[in-house]
């Protein structure tokens, strides 16, 4: 922590605010934060800071300024990238997750944790989701219907973008289906929220760790489970519940 600069050269313990800063430090590492730091200013100067490791190598830090100069230029590659989606600029700081907490600090025009999440969604090219103020919904990809209204409405569709090499739905589609003629099962996204719900677990990590699958096409985002996967359960109880 001395070196990162979260903590002074003296102090003989940390906060659980700085032990939470540290953590975020680490989650902009993995984000690609050396990458945008060189892309936008051309240096680490000031940034990052090196590490000694065994056998000689060295490895990369993030410091407190670095930490804080990406957070700053994060947030106003995200603010062009909603406002590019249809938000209007005075409205683009008081866009919501679907959760209903806020994408930017209206004081500082900084993203929040909430907003850097979704925004981290978006540059991996996953489905991601956001509320208007006036609770019309808007994506990345076309929100579910039971996200609510959608935005196509009442605000403008984005740019159009060339064709990326065409037939990634195809390719999309033919997984889906194998997928299903093995067995899976599709589920809503309201029934992934919930599995999300019951096991504290991440999107990210329920992919890794279960047999959940995400597969994205420009009409719709397919969720398909094993049948023979004991999160199936949750399923069932979700769906039982919501029989009247």
């Amino acid at each position: 922590m001395r070196r990162r600069r979260i903590l002074a050269a003296d102090a003989t313990r940390w906060t659980p605010e700085q032990y939470a800063g540290l953590l975020r430090m680490r989650e902009a590492e993995a984000m690609g934060g050396f990458d945008l730091l060189r892309d936008k200013l051309g240096t680490l100067r000031g940034y990052a800071t090196e590490s000694p490791r065994r056998a000689g190598y060295r490895s990369l830090w993030l410091t407190d300024e670095g930490y804080q100069k990406f957070i700053f230029l994060l947030s106003q590659d995200a603010l062009a990238y909603f406002q590019s989606r249809g938000a209007e600029a005075k409205f683009v700081f008081k866009l919501k997750g679907v959760n209903g907490r806020r994408l930017f600090d209206g004081g500082t025009g900084l993203l929040t944790q909430d907003g850097v999440e979704l925004y981290h969604r978006v540059r991996r090219k996953l489905p991601a989701f956001w509320r208007y103020p006036d609770g019309a919904v808007n994506g990345n990809v076309r929100p579910p219907k039971e996200l609510g209204r959608s935005a196509s409405a009442a605000f403008p569709p984005a740019p159009a973008q060339a064709p990326r090499g065409g037939g990634d739905d195809s390719k999309a589609l033919q997984k889906v289906v194998s997928l299903m003629q093995s067995g899976y099962v599709e589920i809503t996204h309201a029934e992934a929220q919930a599995l999300m719900g019951e096991t504290k677990l991440s999107e990210a990590d329920l992919l890794r760790q279960s047999s959940l699958q995400l597969i994205a096409t420009k009409a719709k985002v397919y969720y398909l489970l094993s049948p023979s996967d004991p999160l199936t359960a949750i399923v069932a109880r979700s769906r039982a519940a919501a029989v009247p």
